[in-house]
């Protein structure tokens, strides 16, 4: 069980890591848009 337990944090942790760097690839502008449209789809 412990082991199981190590490997999923660690595939966690991985994942994490993956997104911030996806989102720290992002353009600034692109980011913006993103933002906007949500703000756009929640205030409707």
């Amino acid at each position: 069980t412990g082991k199981f337990k190590n490997t999923t944090f660690h595939s966690l942790g991985e994942v994490e890591s993956r997104l911030v760097e996806v989102i720290s690839k992002l353009d600034k502008d692109t980011l913006k848009s993103i933002t906007l449209f949500n703000w756009i789809k929640t205030a409707f």
